[in-house]
């Protein structure tokens, strides 16, 4: 396993997450079950309420395991899908949200 990341503050109310990973093994001098991940985050906060957020995810897998799949569906941020709902060996994954955030708790 190999992981990074780091995250920069241009302002208070501006911020950039990256994170980067590999996981897998070698065998017999080739990769196996080995997935190449990245993921960038900028989120720009107007107010203790009203937060603009967007990110972009990517991975990318090689000779994976039959009980590993790259996934895409409801457990890794594709809202209104369903668990699993698409498999391969490629994922992108964006998505842009403007959030507001109030006091009222019902």
């Amino acid at each position: 396993n190999l992981a990074a990341e780091t995250g920069l503050a241009f302002s208070a109310a501006d911020t950039v997450q990256l994170a980067a990973g590999w996981t897998g093994r070698i065998e017999s001098g080739s990769t196996a079950d080995a997935v190449l991940e990245g993921t960038a985050n900028y989120s720009h906060r107007f107010n203790e309420h009203h937060t603009f957020v967007t990110t972009l995810d990517a991975a990318h897998a090689h000779a994976l395991d039959l009980d590993h799949q790259l996934q895409l569906g409801g457990d890794n941020g594709l809202r209104g899908f369903p668990l699993r709902y698409q498999t391969g060996t490629t994922r992108a994954l964006a998505s842009v949200e403007d959030c507001y955030f109030s006091d009222w708790y019902p």
